[in-house]
């Protein structure tokens, strides 16, 4: 009869088993790595975002464009606001409509919707998400109001709060220099080049909000990112051509 080596079975079936302290190491060991990763599918994610939002501001400036054509090379007004102002037979007092509401480019980039302070809470909010941030967007919590998180060139060319022309797009020698719009802090007008700059609205500086990077659209409808927007610009152009 052969004789079975009770030691040599018993030390065959403990090799197929974990230690406590193999398996902490293990455990420390994806623990380490999920670390290291987290970094890159953060940044991953961002990059993302800023993708959607400069795609998103590209066709904000297809849709103005397009407005610009259709109304003798003017562009509309930013927020101009109305003592009395009808939509779909309901009129209200003392509205407040934006250029991406329906009765401005709306229509050329899928938004049905006034936008116009005192109407209902559904009518305020754009049929189509491109008007929006995408990452403020999804951070916000319940009815965004008039935020977009995408400013509309507070200065020039519309000029619409201080009293100036609005000037038609032949006006403009630099298209490929003059915003039309940028990431700001909050709202959807951009009327500061810098956070402490005198005069203008209390949101409306660039915000570099996608990996320390502002997204810009220019007048001709080009897009990209700038680190400071302020350092850019020589007496309201920004120096480098859009990429």
């Amino acid at each position: 009869m052969k004789k079975i080596n009770s030691s040599s079975s018993f030390s065959g079936k403990r090799k197929n088993k974990f230690t406590l302290i193999e398996l902490l190491v293990v455990i420390a060991i994806i623990a380490i790595l999920i670390c290291m990763l987290l970094p890159a599918l953060k940044q991953a994610k961002e990059i993302a975002l800023s993708t959607t939002c400069k795609s998103n501001m590209k066709q904000l400036g297809a849709a103005m464009m397009m407005y610009v054509s259709d109304n003798q090379g003017y562009y509309p007004p930013g927020s101009p606001t109305y003592s009395n102002f009808t939509w779909n037979g309901v009129t209200k007092s003392s509205a407040t409509v934006p250029w991406y509401s329906a009765y401005f480019i709306g229509p050329y980039f899928g938004n049905t919707n006034i936008c116009a302070t005192s109407f209902d809470q559904p009518w305020q909010t754009p049929t189509n998400k491109a008007a929006y941030c995408p990452k403020l967007l999804a951070l916000y919590n319940g009815f965004p109001g008039n935020r977009t998180w995408i400013g509309y060139n507070g200065r020039f060319p519309n000029n619409f709060c201080y009293g100036g022309t609005i000037r038609p797009f032949t006006a403009i020698s630099n298209p490929t220099k003059v915003v039309l719009f940028v990431d700001v802090v909050s709202g959807y007008i951009f009327e500061r080049w810098y956070i402490n700059e005198a005069g203008y609205g209390s949101t409306s500086w660039p915000e570099y909000r996608h990996v320390n990077s502002a997204n810009v659209t220019f007048l001709d409808g080009s897009v990209r990112g700038t680190k400071s927007l302020y350092n850019e610009k020589i007496d309201g152009l920004v120096t480098n051509a859009a990429q």
